[in-house]
This record gives C-alpha cells, structure tokens and sequence, in this order.
C-alpha cells in the first residue's frame, strides 16, 4: 500500500485551470493567442464565444470549450495537466479533436507518455508560472466562491451594483420590456476584455439597475445637466448571477436554427422582476429622469458617467457604488408623485 503523503494530495481542481483558460482566452486577442494552436494565431482577435462543458455527439462526448470564431468555425478544447492524462476513448478523440478539429491545453506537454492516438493532436502548454501567478490573486475569490456554495450563511463579497443601459439599437428596449423584464432574465451578445469580466462578476445578491426608454439628442451625451431623459428605470436584485446558455431562445430571432454557431446571446444572469422595498429598491416605469435632475455635485457625476459608459459599450454592465446608488434612488424618490 503507498505511503499516504500531503505533497500527493490533489489541492487544486482542474476546474481551476479550466477556469483559468476561460479567462484567458477571453481576456483579449494577446492573451488568447498564448493559448492558441500557431494555426490559429491569425484567428486570435476573432473569438466570438467559449462555450463550457459542450456536450458533442457520434460519439456522445463533453469537451471542456468550444471555442467559436466570428466566421462560425468551431475547435474543441479539452484541458489537462498533463497531454498522457487525456485519456478518452479513441473514437471520440479521433472524431472531435484530430485532423484540426480541436486542441489540448496542458501545463507539460509529456506526449511521450501519452496514448497513441493522442500523440499527433495540437497541444498548447499553459505557462505554469502565470498559471500560478493568476492562482495566487484569485485564490480568495476562488475560496470565497467555493464556501458560499456549500454553505448558507457566507457572503461570497459585499453587494455590487451595476448599471445597463438599454437602448433601442438591435430591439433591447422592446426585448427587454416585452421578453427579459417579464422573466427576470437578461443576456448579453459576444464581448470581451473588461466588459466580459464585468458579465462573469455578476452574481446572486448584487443589484442590476435597468435604464431604458431614452431620448438622447446628439448621440451619447449623458453628462449631468444635459438635455437627455430615461422614462424607465428598475433597481432589481440578481437572483442567480453568470453563467454561459447556448440553448436558451427567450432573445433569440424565431429564425434561430439552434446551433450555438449561430446563436445571438450567450452570457446570461437572472433577477427578481419585483422591486424588494425593505432593502430600499425602488423601481418605476413612469418617471421622466432628465439630466437636469442630476448637478455638479460628484455623486451625480459618478451616476452618469456609469451611464454613459454602459450606453458606449454596447449595454454592457458598468459598476457604480453604493454610495451614488443610494443618491439615485433619492432623485427617483424626488421624482415620484
């Protein structure tokens, strides 16, 4: 019987690492392109989503990702620590990762070792020094997150707030008012960088703050004391925060065929459709919000500037702080007959 040893134990799960590549490869065209097979350096910049555990068929298979380009091609990721430790069966090897197909992501490329049929796929070695860089600063996140599943008491962190602009362009408003609103469910279209990392930061507990119905003469030119208003405006509590659907047709065109190469929306969170007045929430669909509501003072700034950067980045979530928040919900008091 083998000596039983702390150096053997298994402290760390592949989920991180897995966990670490999805960050990675969505961070931004350099950093994906670390990871990437020298075949698809070109492609770098032209990721449009990574879908996680993708279940594939003939035969029945889950990779780690799919990685899907804008030109809807497709490769298959599978990450290990180690290229012997794939281990899956031929068939499925030979039909989803070989001739092109798909790639490994390893932290020592030891195909020497490793299976036959293995030893002639693409393999990308993860830097294991950045690895454990990138482990070391979010090590207490990565706990915190862990904690709070397996037990009820845990806050993972204190309480964000985020604000979504959402304007007419691409049928927001009407999916948001007609479709999302009524399910207490939004997604987002392909990003990435920091807007992506704002999406994945999004968990239960935090606060979605929903501004629609605009009118904004002269573009994007929400500054305090500016000739812009919002008739709508919801401060929602998340009720289940990221995570990555490519089956879900609640934002889909009805011409949508299904497959995830062609999907629309793919990074999603839930939120409760019913304002929570004991927390303060406050939520209105009748209110004509100006810009001359909002002056010099920095709290007001900060609360537009939000704004306007959600409404420049496409409707991406934009953090405000809860000291500006609770300031906004004091001019929508204001407001309120």
């Amino acid at each position: 019987m083998p000596a039983r040893s702390l150096e053997s134990a298994k402290y760390v799960s592949e989920k991180i690492l897995q966990r670490y590549v999805f960050e990675k490869l969505s961070e931004s065209a350099a950093s994906a392109r670390t990871l990437l097979p020298r075949r698809l350096h070109s492609k770098a910049a032209q990721l449009r989503v990574l879908i996680p555990e993708y279940d594939l068929t003939n035969p029945t298979h889950r990779a780690d990702f799919r990685l899907i380009f804008r030109d809807r091609t497709w490769q298959n990721i599978e990450v290990e620590w180690t290229t012997s430790r794939f281990v899956h069966p031929q068939e499925a090897v030979e039909a989803h990762y070989a001739d092109g197909r798909g790639f490994l992501l390893t932290l020592e490329d030891d195909r020497d070792r490793a299976r036959s049929y293995v030893k002639s796929l693409d393999v990308v070695e993860i830097d294991p020094r950045e690895f454990s860089w990138w482990f070391s600063k979010n090590a207490r996140k990565l706990l915190d997150a862990t904690i709070a599943v397996h037990t009820e008491a845990y806050a993972v962190r204190q309480r964000k707030h985020w604000v979504i602009y959402v304007g007419k362009q691409g049928g927001a408003e009407s999916d948001y008012l007609e479709r999302g609103r009524p399910k207490g469910i939004w997604a987002f279209r392909y990003t990435r960088g920091e807007n992506l990392a704002n999406i994945l930061s999004i968990i239960e507990g935090d606060v979605a703050i929903f501004a629609t119905k605009w009118r904004t003469p002269g573009g994007r030119q929400i500054y305090a004391g500016g000739n812009w208003s919002c008739s709508h405006l919801d401060i929602f509590e998340v009720t289940n925060g990221y995570w990555c659907d490519f089956k879900d047709r609640t934002f889909e065109k009805t011409s949508w065929s299904g497959a995830s190469e062609e999907k629309e929306y793919m990074h999603y969170f839930r939120f409760s459709n019913a304002a929570k007045r004991e927390l303060l929430y406050k939520t209105t669909d009748r209110i004509d919000l100006t810009g001359t509501d909002f002056k010099s003072d920095p709290l007001h700034v900060r609360i537009c500037d939000a704004l306007r950067k959600s409404n420049t980045q496409a409707g991406a979530p934009v953090q405000l702080d809860e000291e500006a928040v609770e300031s906004l919900r004091q001019v929508l008091v204001s407001k309120t007959p």
